[in-house]
């Protein structure tokens, strides 16, 4: 086994795999440890180094003693001061070694420490990779749905690895078909390092996915031109999205829905139709929360600052709208403003009225509603089937 043909094969490997080179000769490091402590029974410190286009050097540290050494990574004083002329006992010398030296049997154990760390290097890779991308979007093909504990599991095809969209991500009124391609959001990943598995969790119901969606879309929202100040979301039904700009100069609003609305289309298509309305930010939060309440028309709103509740008054014909089906408008806009908001037609504010108050809801992430053991068996059967 020549130099020549180590490196060329590491490359080739690198290529093949899609692993930094710099990896594979860490593990070729551990792979030549392990051939040393083959042959000679000690594990040593190894120095690696690549010289040229496939030249490799290998160094191995040794301890200086006064007598004669008991094993391997020791040296005697009088050879020692053949590579350094100052050394005393107690110094480690770094001594260049010929790995060719190891034998075939060391070769051989090179050889399979190398397979068998490569799965733990493409496993690692693989979860610095999706843990790099949470809170983040990614697209996929569903593989399979898997019918458990009376919801579906949709198993999606991410390349490297299949990711999960459980029943408490996904959207009720969507409808998931295997080979069907769709965006997702990375809430969370499940590692087995045990099992080498990795399982991102996906989401396509949480809020920031409507905005990662928007940032795709809209150049100036990558660039910080504009920014969202706030989400608000009933997954399937509506999205309320708070926009500001850095430039006074640039309406924000129009920025993200573009000329007729052509730059939310896409996002709307993708969200099968769920509506999106794109509200101007502002500091007074009279004006923010009759803003959020569109397209309802409002009258005035009264603030009290101590219980942070919010009262609004509209016209009486204005009242349903105001409040949307099931309270759906009212609270997006307490959410997305962060105020409660008690809504009152003009009748009602003369009568005094009591109505209902329409609370902020926070997006917590969803448990899932499984177990890890359950999990990693459902994924472990997904790959045999698929």
């Amino acid at each position: 086994m020549r130099a020549y043909d180590v490196i060329t094969a590491l490359k080739q490997m690198a290529y093949d795999r899609g692993i930094p080179f710099e990896r594979l000769l860490d593990v070729l490091k551990s792979a030549l440890a392990s051939a040393y402590r083959k042959k000679y029974g000690v594990l040593p410190e190894l120095d690696l180094e690549i010289a040229g286009k496939n030249e490799m050097r290998v160094w191995v540290y040794k301890e200086v003693v006064e007598g004669e050494p008991t094993n391997s990574l020791q040296i005697s004083l009088k050879e020692a001061k053949k590579y350094d002329p100052n050394a005393k006992p107690g110094d480690k010398l770094r001594i260049e070694i010929d790995f060719q030296e190891l034998g075939r049997i060391a070769a051989q154990t090179a050889r399979q420490t190398i397979l068998t760390r490569l799965k733990d290097v493409e496993f690692q890779l693989a979860v610095e990779e999706f843990e790099n991308r949470i809170g983040e979007i990614i697209s996929g093909v569903i593989r399979r749905i898997d019918h458990r504990n009376g919801g579906k599991y949709v198993w999606v095809d991410l390349g490297k690895t299949d990711g999960l969209l459980p029943p408490e991500m996904q959207v009720k009124r969507e409808i998931y078909k295997p080979n069907r391609r769709m965006k997702f959001f990375i809430v969370n990943i499940k590692k087995d390092s045990n099992r080498r598995m990795i399982i991102p969790i996906l989401s396509r119901t949480h809020p920031t996915f409507v905005v990662k969606l928007l940032e795709e879309e809209i150049p100036e929202l990558r660039d910080g031109i504009v920014q969202v100040v706030g989400v608000a979301r009933i997954p399937g039904y509506k999205t309320k999205i708070a926009v500001t700009s850095s430039n006074p100069a640039v309406d924000p609003v129009y920025i993200c829905l573009g000329a007729k609305g052509y730059r939310i289309q896409p996002i709307v298509q993708e969200l099968n139709k769920e509506r999106l309305e794109i509200i101007p930010y502002s500091d007074d939060p009279k004006v923010f929360i009759s803003k959020a309440l569109a397209p309802a028309k409002v009258l005035r709103v009264e603030l009290d600052e101590k219980e942070k509740l919010a009262v609004v008054i509209v016209p009486d014909e204005q009242l349903s709208m105001a409040i949307g089906k099931e309270g759906a408008n009212a609270k997006l806009a307490a959410t997305l403003t962060g105020w409660r908001i008690n809504i009152k037609s003009e009748s009602q504010a003369r009568k005094n009225e009591e109505t209902e108050v329409y609370e902020i809801e926070s997006y917590s992430e969803t448990q899932l509603k499984i177990s890890d053991s359950e999990l990693y068996r459902l994924s472990k059967r997904n790959r045999k089937i698929s």
